[in-house]
């Protein structure tokens, strides 16, 4: 008996080295693969995952950019991804697609660990995101990574606070789903406050991290493939006589304007032409005042947003946040209160100011025409406000 749990031990400790070994080696291809235009890409892959965001992050050659829908407007040019690259020489590393909200963003900035101690970061943020009902589930769990999940709830420096709160919130998510069984196990175990949760949870806990380690191989062998099949891109790096002179942002914005005027000319909202007579223009008089019961001021996405101003001043991380407005003209027309609205702007600024953090307020872009380019997302004019300010504030 005693020589069969000598043996076990010893198969599992060559196991566990043999994972360390093959995890630092993972490590290191995908460091010596990994190139700063990678950054461009919106591949699932990388915001679901922790290696290529940490890769990027710790070999500082691009700035990382969070957001949601908008970040894939790639079409534009004003959007950072070209913007910056071709008149800052700055690469951005795009992170994000639709409904990456919030608690979305706790799990994946927890996730990072030390990465992101004392680094800077963008968030945009969406009105959107703080309606009514906030995250639907469904969107939720098109973004939801257990890698990342589980990464965050073993992170020793996350206070038990934030981890009892995100176990809470993803507990009540991903409870119709079928292939979640081990998540809602943790989840239970770690929020049942008894004698017996903790012990099973003690003895449950090496399992879990076993499980961490093995996603991160998964996260690696799939970063190594994608680095792998791709031919590198060098980062677009302007000359250093570009270098020394600094952008005319207001010559910017009127070059923006210009290409807005030309794209958004056929409705008296300012959106996009082609958005206009495709989602828009035959069902428009239909829309008037369909949004008159929204609100912006009573959302669960409010307490999730604390909850990640609280991670980012727990963990050191210097967040800027970017405030985009909505189309005032086309939010008016659909009835929805515009002193609602203001009200949401000032909660936004209050409670990031509250924690000391940068804010670019873009609220007052309402009605500047081409700012936005349908009814929330950013266009031509207001990608420059946003570059100016990732320019300056990645610069400082």
């Amino acid at each position: 008996m005693i020589k069969k749990v000598i043996s076990l031990m010893i198969a599992a400790a060559v196991g566990f080295s043999s994972l360390n070994i093959a995890d630092k080696i993972l490590s290191a291809k995908v460091n010596e693969l990994y190139y700063p235009a990678f950054g461009d890409s919106l591949d699932v892959h990388k915001i679901q995952g922790i290696i290529l965001q940490k890769t990027a992050i710790e070999q500082s050659n691009s700035i990382p950019l969070y957001g949601s829908s908008e970040l894939t407007n790639i079409e534009n040019p004003y959007h950072p991804l070209h913007f910056l690259s071709e008149n800052r020489g700055i690469q951005v590393n795009l992170i994000g697609r639709g409904y990456c909200q919030s608690l979305i963003q706790i799990m994946d900035y927890g996730a990072l660990g030390d990465t992101l101690n004392g680094k800077k970061v963008a968030l945009i943020l969406s009105p959107q995101w703080f309606s009514k009902t906030g995250l639907a589930i469904d969107n939720f769990n098109m973004n939801f990574s257990e890698q990342q999940y589980l990464a965050f709830m073993l992170n020793d420096k996350i206070s038990p606070s934030l981890k009892h709160y995100v176990a809470q919130r993803v507990g009540r998510m991903i409870e119709r789903r079928a292939d979640t069984t081990e998540v809602k196990v943790f989840n239970y175990l770690y929020n049942r406050d008894t004698l017996a949760s903790r012990f099973v949870f003690g003895i449950m806990e090496p399992f879990y991290r076993l499980k961490l380690q093995l996603l991160s191989l998964k996260d690696k062998v799939t970063a190594y493939q994608i680095l792998s099949k791709r031919t590198k891109i060098k980062a677009h790096i302007v000359t250093a006589e570009q270098s020394s002179k600094s952008t005319d942002w207001d010559a910017a914005k009127k070059a923006a304007e210009k290409m807005g005027m030309e794209r958004a000319n056929n409705n008296e909202f300012y959106m996009d032409n082609k958005y206009y007579d495709r989602f828009v223009r035959d069902k428009v008089s239909g829309l008037q005042g369909h949004l008159k019961d929204q609100s912006f001021l009573n959302s669960p996405e409010y307490q999730d947003f604390a909850k990640l101003l609280e991670l980012c001043r727990e963990q050191g991380i210097k967040p800027l946040f970017i405030s985009i407005p909505v189309n005032g003209r086309w939010y008016d027309y659909s009835g929805f209160d515009k002193s609602n609205r203001e009200q949401y702007y000032e909660n936004i600024r209050q409670m990031v100011s509250s924690y000391g953090f940068s804010l670019a307020d873009f609220s007052g872009h309402e009605y500047d025409r081409y700012f936005l380019q349908d009814g929330m997302h950013v266009g031509w004019k207001g990608w420059i406000y946003v570059n100016e300010a990732l320019s300056s504030y990645f610069s400082q």
